[in-house]
């Protein structure tokens, strides 16, 4: 309950902001082992220091202070907290709070991909369509790509649809590619909107719709 509170405190939610009282809270509960308090305060530590010149005064303290953020992730990690794996995968790879570091991010990308993170399944796929540990490698970025469509993240389908459309990684499958940039439109994706609207309109794989 005293988590619950001190996010509430934080955010002013349903409660008069005091985000001095929160972080207080937090760090108490950081003391005891909490883990996800830790994940709380090291991503409080990152907004804050990433809007510096808006922050409370009173948190000067934390401000700048992200080598401790990912120190907390690192330990809400081990702790279970799921999304703090992705969290310190970004650090890494932003060199944020420590060197930037392409290969012990993926490390951490992969850690987090393998534990059902959709998040961290597109960002593998991101990395390896786009060549950023080395050479382009379509098949492992369609299969990244492909697990997190199926867990249901949005920008994942739209890409999927497009391995398929263009037969990258994949073997082309225009039929399949439609389901699922349909399925991404259907998830507010733009520009699988746009792709739909001139698939229909040349009839390619389809039925010419105008």
């Amino acid at each position: 309950a005293t988590h619950s509170l001190a996010l509430a405190l934080y955010k002013g939610d349903g409660i008069q902001i005091n985000k001095r009282e929160a972080v207080e809270e937090l760090e108490n509960l950081v003391k005891d082992d909490h883990v996800l308090a830790k994940y709380s305060l090291a991503k409080i530590i990152i907004d804050e220091s990433s809007q510096q010149e808006e922050s409370d005064n009173t948190l000067v303290s934390l401000i700048g202070n992200e080598t401790r953020a990912l120190e907390l992730y690192k330990s809400a990690a081990k702790g279970g907290v799921l999304r703090a794996l992705n969290n310190v995968a970004n650090m890494y790879a932003n060199g944020i709070g420590t060197s930037q570091d392409d290969r012990i991010a993926l490390k951490w990308y992969e850690a987090a991909a393998e534990m059902g993170d959709p998040v961290a399944m597109f960002t593998l796929a991101s990395w390896y369509n786009t060549g950023r540990l080395g050479e382009e490698e379509w098949e492992k970025g369609f299969k990244w790509n492909e697990l997190a469509a199926m867990a249901g993240y949005p920008r994942a389908q739209y890409n999927l649809g497009f391995h398929l459309f263009v037969g990258k990684g994949v073997e082309k499958d225009i039929p399949k590619a439609i389901e699922w940039f349909q399925m991404a439109a259907e998830r507010g994706i733009g520009e699988a909107c746009v792709n739909l609207g001139e698939i229909y309109r040349v009839g390619m794989g389809t039925k010419a719709d105008f």
